[in-house]
């Protein structure tokens, strides 16, 4: 895939992200993204272990990293073309039902 979705869902949940700085996660989530950014070296196992250790040693910003993430989030990938893009197509399904 050459864009993952997975940090930009991760984003739009407000959730706190552990990612590696493997190709392109650093640009995807920016700096000023809520985000423990590891570099990978030839032991993966430990760079993961030592990025979530910590990312638990930070869990009070998670909260602040999550609101972060979300406001990336709505800058970068949200539809801005209308308020309800969403919404509308719904409701005039519903609509048409009735």
């Amino acid at each position: 895939e050459s864009f993952g979705l997975v940090l930009p869902e991760a984003m739009a949940w407000k959730l706190p992200i552990v990612a590696s700085q493997w190709r392109g996660n650093v640009d995807v989530l920016t700096e000023e993204a809520g985000a423990i950014c590891f570099e990978v070296t030839s032991s993966l196992v430990d760079d993961i272990g030592k990025g979530l250790e910590q990312a638990f040693a930070n869990r009070p910003h998670w909260l602040e990293w999550g609101n972060k993430n979300r406001a990336v989030f709505e800058s970068r990938y949200r539809d801005s073309t209308t308020e309800n893009w969403l919404v509308d197509p719904i409701l005039d399904l519903l609509q048409s039902a009735s």
